[in-house]
């Protein structure tokens, strides 16, 4: 459990308080098979309301899992994107993503959406039992041999 807790808090803005609690919340890794279905477990998957032929436009959050674990994502995100002062943000791959969904999109869905990766990144670092490395799209492209290094 310890090895975990540490494990999560190499992540950018996740502390031990966060780690603690998002571990408590997910008990075993091993019963989600992919990432997908642990954002679901947290209910940061998309719902949408239909009747018979009525498909509604406006899909939410189904909020189905834990408002805690919610909440120290929540907390993850912010400290992670948030810049200090003169110093970039701790985690500047998870910023851009932020930024690049904020053009399109309003601020809160933007931060859902980080949410959501965050919980990628929980679920590939808990898998692997591997600490978390800042790394580009394109630096994890080229090291998983997708694209060729220039």
């Amino acid at each position: 459990m310890r090895n975990n807790v540490s494990l999560l808090q190499s992540i950018p803005g996740v502390g031990s308080h966060s780690a603690a609690l998002l571990l408590g919340e997910i008990g075993d890794i091993s019963l989600f098979k992919k990432p997908k279905q642990l954002a679901a477990y947290f209910g940061l998957d998309p719902t949408e309301r239909q009747s018979g032929s009525f498909r509604g436009t406006k899909n939410k959050l189904s909020k189905r899992g834990s408002p805690y674990a919610r909440a120290a994502l929540h907390m993850g995100v912010v400290n992670s994107i948030c810049k200090r002062g003169k110093d970039s943000a701790a985690n500047p791959v998870l910023l851009s993503y932020y930024e690049k969904k904020c053009k399109n999109k309003p601020a809160k869905v933007a931060q859902a959406a980080s949410m959501h990766k965050l919980v990628f990144i929980v679920f590939a670092v808990l898998r692997d039992q591997k600490p978390f490395e800042l790394k580009t799209p394109e630096q994890h492209a080229v090291e998983q041999g997708f694209v060729k290094a220039a």
